[in-house]
């Protein structure tokens, strides 16, 4: 299809041909780089000429970003990644050729730096700023164009791929963050804006006799697009289940099978091969030797096993040897077997392939639920556990001649951890995370300090060994205008085991956190970091919201008809649906024409009538089903503790406890939060609308009516309710605008100093420490995108851990130490601030007391273990001592 040809009412998913002289303005989605995606555009290149990418300095919101470094990698992966016959260039210099329409030459222009500025800014301004932004830039690159080449069409194209991007949440509010009458006045593209995802092109703004309009029917089929993306994403993991009649776990595929399935349709050629993962060859190794051993105990419970020499072999043909590894893996395999062992004696390639990953997940993450970043490139997840370490040091025992015993029978201990674990983060861990604290002063969006150079010493007196850091610091936005030197002293190893300090001899503790995101209370999830606590509660409600046990006891108390029939396996009501409690099935009409199942290769929920994938889990679902079915039966049924008081979910931060929805009000605005919560809503003039759960007068003659859907979406609305009182004779009259909320909090809280502390817990509270910890389990860094998501899906979804599980902390040496220094850098930077900006300081400086880390390791019990050099036992013992310390 001919780019000529396309219309605002045609979504083209054929190859297009460019067939005018055109420059399409690129812009990836923040969480793409450039160059994985340029190519799924769906453009035939052969007349592409080349993507510009502009290298010196460009500025956004401000901010000078260098473009150059952007770029040079630019240039680099597009050549590591070429997946075309056509060898797209890169070019740092506007310089197009002469337009000729028989040869229709046209240009990528690169605006993935831009895309990397609002990545920088997503969580300090909200997404109305940065769209609003983006045009703006846009526009200039827009003009600059027209100027030097106006007989080149110019257009704008937006790459996407999921709906976990900044672009999702821009086209999913673009008409409320730029007005058609601000629009108009943005030249960005001359005939069409587009959004390229999954291989279509969608035409979403029209510009026509200088006028834009929003092509809202098109940009409304965005989410159906990102839905196929994702279900193609998932399928290119698994290949085609092999049948089998053999007796080992997995059959290996045939010559025959490899090359082609029953219809003939290549499934393994060449390209494909190049193309796949080191993930491939581990599972091919072993579907072609892990064999399943099936046994019966003597209790009669059958277990099924796979056998270790051959798991060990395999494992440490690719670099993965450690026997604590090896262990984990086995048993997450062993286990997973046995309690599925129905059938699994002969698995498929597919069930083998999930298996594994599921293994490696647990033993990684504790938990089998496979993020969808691996299940697209499991060669991430291999890598990761290539790269775990425990740093055991094999202890050696001298062999005595003519003596009966020998140490090693006495000694049950083939090797130890604890010391040697010491010299790893006290030689290279803590250096790089004690820098990575300082350079937080260069991120705060208020009053900035760059540091200029960042250096450690070994300092060695009679009575203490001491690592001194020295920092030089230049002020950005006020106090003393020269370079200056701050130092923080933390204590060093002594024979790469002790601490020296005041002339006594120490051995630290590991010190035992729990993980940033927990849940050990039925109705509370709490957030850690080093910088304070934060918990998401559902206040006000009768059961654990994650046990589906608890709601069925009480419908058959107080609705004893409600439930015809109940097993270990289901509960089936008086209409005839059915839910599940074990195994895969979740819900089931009576005629079974409507049936929702967990797929168990993906986790993921599928109504089997359309295939589609549901966004919730199996919890959540049979919550909304049983809630609904209750308030059928009693509109009054709210499943709150007493009928006084109605659940509804809130936030504690700070020492404040507000409505989760208020808070983020406060940080995105109200309309934002219901449209990213997906809960309905309309304006009304002169009259509240029917069935309106709640409303709220945006001005003398208007009113915002809110339309929640299931428990979930209740409790979040609910909060408001909270509010009725203070809201009862306010004009609110732009809800899109976090600051219109603040004097609502002010009235809430009963303090004027409410908005200050909200603010500095959502600038400080993710500290880099916590943010590495956080990207390693697959969560947001956003705090908001993690109050109202992450923490949500827990809340609903997970039963409550138990304190005596270890799979909720984690276990650390040194940081206690990042703990102490993050708490102190972030005091002193509110000090400074403060001097600035209340008493115009012309000296103002960052100041540290320079032993404040040292003393507080003294002054908290337990963390420093006394100890008398040098004794190999009492070393072992005190090395490996573990004990509770941290938030929480």
């Amino acid at each position: 299809m001919k780019i000529s040809n396309i219309t605002s009412s045609r979504i083209s998913s054929s190859k297009i041909v460019i067939d005018e002289p055109t420059v399409f303005l690129t812009f990836p989605d923040p969480n793409l780089p450039i160059w994985e995606v340029i190519y799924n555009t769906n453009f035939i290149l052969s007349n592409c000429e080349a993507i510009i990418s502009a290298g010196g300095m460009i500025k956004f919101m401000r901010r000078s970003f260098n473009a150059k470094v952007h770029s040079l990698e630019f240039k680099k992966k597009i050549i590591e990644l070429e997946q075309s016959s056509k060898k797209l260039k890169v070019v740092n210099n506007l310089k197009l050729k002469d337009a000729d329409n028989r040869s229709a030459k046209f240009y990528f222009y690169d605006m993935g730096v831009y895309s990397k500025a609002i990545q920088e800014f997503e969580g300090k301004f909200v997404p109305k700023k940065l769209a609003e932004e983006l045009f703006i830039a846009s526009g200039k690159i827009y003009k600059t164009i027209k100027d030097n080449y106006p007989s080149y069409n110019v257009e704008m194209l937006f790459l996407m791929k999921d709906d976990k991007g900044f672009l999702w949440k821009m086209f999913d509010n673009l008409k409320q963050f730029i007005p058609i009458n601000k629009l108009n006045k943005i030249d960005f593209f001359d005939k069409f804006c587009y959004v390229s995802i999954n291989k279509r092109l969608i035409p979403v703004i029209e510009r026509e006799k200088g006028k834009s309009s929003y092509l809202v029917k098109n940009m409304t089929r965005i989410p159906k697009y990102v839905e196929e993306e994702s279900i193609s994403s998932e399928e290119q993991i698994i290949e085609p289940a092999i049948k089998s009649h053999e007796t080992s776990m997995i059959t290996p595929p045939s010559s025959e099978s490899s090359t082609s399935t029953s219809t003939g349709t290549s499934i393994n050629n060449k390209e494909s091969e190049e193309q796949s993962t080191g993930f491939k060859g581990v599972v091919k190794g072993l579907s072609k030797e892990l064999k399943v051993v099936t046994n019966i105990d003597k209790d009669g419970e059958i277990k099924v096993e796979i056998n270790t020499p051959q798991l060990k072999r395999i494992l440490a043909n690719y670099d993965i040897k450690d026997q604590v590894i090896l262990s984990n893996v086995k048993v997450a395999i062993d286990k997973h077997l046995t309690n599925n062992r129905v059938s699994k004696e002969k698995m498929t390639r597919e069930q083998a392939e999930v298996l594994v990953l599921k293994a490696v997940n647990k033993t990684i993450h504790g938990t089998d639920e496979l993020r969808e970043a691996y299940r697209n490139d499991p060669k991430l997840l291999f890598d990761k556990l290539k790269k775990i370490d425990n740093y055991n040091t094999p202890l050696n025992f001298p062999q005595y001649q003519n003596e009966v015993i020998q140490p090693k029978n006495i000694i049950d201990l083939d090797y130890t951890s604890g010391q040697n674990r010491q010299k790893h983060e006290f030689d290279t861990v803590v250096h790089q995370n004690v820098e990575k604290l300082f350079r937080i002063l260069e991120d705060f969006p208020d009053y900035p300090v760059k540091i200029k150079k960042f250096s450690h010493e070994i300092i060695d007196t009679d009575s203490d060994r001491l690592i001194q850091y020295t920092v030089t610091l230049q002020n950005v936005g006020g106090g003393y205008s020269k370079p200056y030197e701050i130092k923080l002293n933390i204590p060093g190893l002594v024979s790469e085991r002790y601490f020296k300090i005041k002339g006594s001899h120490y051995i630290q503790s590991n010190q035992q956190f729990l993980n940033p995101i927990t849940k050990t209370n039925p109705n509370d999830v709490r957030l850690l970091s080093n910088y304070a606590i934060i918990s998401v509660h559902l206040t006000n409600f009768r059961f654990n919201s994650a046990n589906i046990r608890e709601y069925l006891n009480y419908i058959k108390i107080k609705h004893p008809t409600f439930i015809k029939e109940e097993t270990e396996d289901y509960v089936t009501f008086f209409n005839g649906d059915k839910i599940g409690l074990t195994g895969n099935l979740v819900y089931s009409n009576a005629d079974g024409s409507k049936k929702v199942e967990i797929d168990p290769n993906t986790n993921k929920l599928i109504d089997l009538a359309g295939r589609s994938r549901l966004g919730i889990t199996k919890y959540e679902y049979q919550l909304e089903y049983l809630f609904n079915k209750l308030k059928d039966i009693d509109p009054s049924e709210t499943l709150s503790k007493t009928k006084l008081k109605i659940p509804y979910l809130e936030i504690y931060l700070g020492g404040i406890k507000l409505p989760l929805i208020l808070y983020l009000w406060s940080q995105k605005g109200l309309l934002i939060t219901l449209n990213d919560e997906s809960i309905d809503y309309s304006i009304t003039d002169n009259k509240v609308a029917d069935k309106a759960s709640f409303s709220i007068k945006t001005n003398k003659t208007q009113y915002l009516n809110i339309f929640p859907k299931g428990l979930r979406q209740t409790c979040m609305v609910n909060g408001l309710l909270k509010l009725q009182g203070i809201l009862k004779d306010k004009n609110i009259k732009d809800l899109n605008n976090p600051e219109s909320c603040y004097n609502l909090i002010s009235e809430y809280t009963a303090s004027s100093g409410s908005i200050k502390m909200i603010t500095l817990m959502t600038k400080n509270q993710i500290d880099p420490i916590t943010k590495d910890l956080l990207e390693f389990g697959g969560h947001s860094t956003n705090l908001v995108k993690l109050v109202s998501k992450d923490m949500i899906d827990m809340l609903f979804n997970q039963p409550p851990s138990n304190l005596a599980d270890l799979s909720i902390y984690r276990t650390r040496l040194s940081e206690m130490i990042f703990y102490l220094l993050y708490k102190q850098i972030a005091m002193s930077h509110n000090y400074y601030k403060s001097k600035v900006f209340g008493y115009e300081d012309q000296e103002a400086k960052v100041e540290l007391h320079e032993n404040y880390v040292i003393q507080g390791l003294i002054s908290d019990a337990g963390v420093l273990q006394n100890d008398e050099p040098f004794n190999p036992v009492q070393e072992i013992a005190l090395a490996s001592r573990v004990i509770k310390s941290g938030k929480g």
